[in-house]
C-alpha cells in the first residue's frame, strides 16, 4: 500500500507538472487539491470509496499505521457491532458511547468442578440498606458440614449459612466484622476440597468498620519513630503535630507493652506535655457531619481529670476526658456542654489497653469502649466551630493525661462504628 501512495503521488505531480490537474473522489464526488485538509476524511460510510486518481481503496485492512478520522457516533456504533456479550451480558450505543452490562457476576470456572451460577448482594437486615451479604448459589460448592473458603476482593468473608437447593447448593457469606469496601466490579472466589471458582462480582458502595487510612481519614498518628500525620484524606500538605514539654515516644517493654495496633506509642507524664495540632476544617464537623474520633489508651494512673482529646480550652466540640475512673465524653455548640455532658464511655482500665470511639451518624451519637456500646443519645444542635487547635493530652491548660495512647484517627464524614464492633488489633494502613 505504501508503494502505491508513493506511485501516485509521483503520477500526480507529472500530471500537475504537465498543466493538467489531479482530482480526486468521494462517492463519485469530485474533491480539490485542498479538500479534505490533512489527509483526513470525516464521518466516513460502510459504502464509502476513495478515489485517487485512477485508483479506487475499499479496504482498509493495509493501512498500517495510517489512520481513518470518523465521528464519535460512528465509533460507538461500529464498537457496538464488534463486542460480542456473554449469557446475560448487554451491550448498547446511545450514539456517543458504549454501554456494557454485565449480570451479578461473571464466573470462570474452574477444571475441577466448583461451578458458582449466580452470585449478588443483599440487605442484612431486609431494608436496612447495608447490603453486607452475597449469596451464592452453584454446585459442588460445599461437602457435608465442612465450610468453603470465600474472599471477595482478596478479603476472608464468613460464612454465615449454607444448604440445599432444587438445584444445587446455596452459601451465604458477610463480611468479617470492622471490613470496608468500596463500590465496584470484586473478585469473588469460593473454594473447598474439590478446588474452586471465581468471578467478578458487582458490590454496592458500602463503607463501614475499620476503613483503615481512606479518604475519610482526616488526622492519623501511629507514633512509630515520628509524630507526624499520615492520614490520606487530610489537607495537603498533612497537619503538623507538635510535641510540647517533652511528649515522647516509647518502644514497648516488660512494663509497658505494645497496644494491639503494634509498634511504638505516645507517652505523656501527666505533668506537662501534650501534642498540638493546628486548626483546621477537617476538625470542624457542624450540625450533620458523621464523623469519628477514636484511639487506643493506656492510663497509667487515675488521674482527677484529663482531657486526653481536646479542642479548645473551656468548651470544645469534642471532648474524650478521663475523669478519675471513668472515661466521659463531653460537646458543645459554644454554649456551655449543651450537647453532651458526662455521656460515659465506660470505666477506665488503669495499666491496660482500651479501645475508645465516638461516632455521629445523623444526629445520633454512639461511645464505644473496646468495641462495646457504653452510651448513645441525639442531639440536632451544630458543633463548635473555633479556631483553638486539636490537642492530645491535654487542653494546653491543665487537666494532663498520663499514660500512653497510640492509633489516634479522627474520619470526616464517616461513623465508622454504629454497633459493637471487634477492635483492630493492626494499625490503621
Amino acid at each position: 500500500m505504501k508503494k502505491l501512495i508513493g506511485s501516485l503521488l509521483v503520477f500526480g505531480f507529472l500530471l500537475v507538472s504537465s498543466g493538467v490537474w489531479a482530482q480526486g473522489a468521494i462517492d463519485n464526488s469530485t474533491i480539490g487539491l485542498t479538500t479534505p485538509q490533512a489527509g483526513k476524511f470525516t464521518n466516513l460510510e460502510a459504502t464509502t470509496q476513495i478515489t485517487l486518481g485512477a485508483e479506487t481503496i475499499t479496504n482498509f485492512s493495509g493501512l498500517d499505521d495510517d489512520k481513518v478520522k470518523v465521528s464519535a457516533g460512528d465509533t460507538a456504533d461500529f464498537l457496538e457491532s464488534q463486542i460480542v456479550g456473554g449469557t446475560g451480558v448487554t451491550v448498547n450505543s446511545d450514539g456517543s458511547q458504549i454501554t456494557i452490562s454485565a449480570p451479578p457476576v461473571n464466573v470462570e470456572d474452574s477444571a475441577d468442578g466448583v461451578e458458582i451460577t449466580f452470585a449478588n448482594e443483599f440487605d442484612t437486615p431486609s431494608g436496612s440498606g447495608n447490603n453486607l451479604a452475597i449469596d451464592i448459589n452453584g454446585t459442588d460448592l460445599f461437602q457435608g458440614t465442612t465450610d468453603p473458603t470465600v474472599t471477595v476482593g482478596g478479603v476472608p468473608y464468613d460464612i454465615q449459612a449454607k444448604g440445599l437447593l432444587s438445584t444445587g447448593q446455596q452459601v451465604i457469606v458477610t463480611p468479617p466484622s470492622g471490613t470496608g469496601r468500596a463500590a465496584g466490579h470484586h473478585k469473588l472466589k469460593l473454594s473447598n476440597a474439590n478446588g474452586f471458582s471465581e468471578g467478578l462480582i458487582l458490590l454496592d458502595e458500602v463503607i463501614s468498620g475499620i476503613g483503615g487510612n481512606d479518604a475519610f481519614t482526616k488526622l492519623l498518628l501511629h507514633f512509630d519513630g515520628n509524630f507526624n500525620d499520615v492520614a490520606n484524606g487530610a489537607t495537603n500538605p498533612p497537619h503538623t503535630v507538635t510535641p510540647v514539654n517533652g511528649a515522647t515516644q516509647q518502644t514497648p517493654d516488660t512494663n509497658n507493652p505494645a497496644s494491639p495496633a503494634g509498634g511504638n506509642f505516645a507517652s505523656f507524664d501527666g505533668t506537662d506535655d501534650y501534642l498540638s495540632i493546628p486548626d483546621s476544617d477537617d476538625f470542624e464537623f457542624g450540625a450533620s457531619e458523621d464523623f469519628t474520633v477514636e484511639f487506643w489508651a493506656y492510663p497509667t494512673s487515675v488521674t482527677s481529670s484529663a482531657r486526653v482529646l481536646n479542642k479548645g480550652s473551656s468548651v470544645s466540640p469534642y471532648l474524650i476526658f478521663q475523669n478519675g475512673a471513668n472515661w466521659q465524653f463531653y460537646a458543645s455548640s459554644g454554649v456551655g456542654w449543651d450537647v453532651a455532658f458526662t455521656i460515659s464511655l465506660g470505666t477506665v482500665d488503669v495499666d491496660a489497653w482500651q479501645h475508645l470511639a465516638v461516632t455521629r451518624q445523623g444526629d445520633t451519637f454512639r461511645l464505644f469502649k473496646d468495641g462495646v456500646q457504653q452510651s448513645s443519645f441525639t442531639s440536632t444542635l451544630s458543633l463548635y466551630d473555633n479556631s483553638s487547635p486539636v490537642t492530645v493530652g491535654s487542653s494546653g491548660n491543665g487537666e494532663y493525661y498520663e499514660g500512653h495512647l497510640d492509633e489516634v484517627r479522627l474520619s470526616k464524614g464517616i461513623a465508622r462504628w454504629t454497633a459493637d464492633f471487634t477492635p483492630p488489633a493492626a494499625p490503621y494502613n
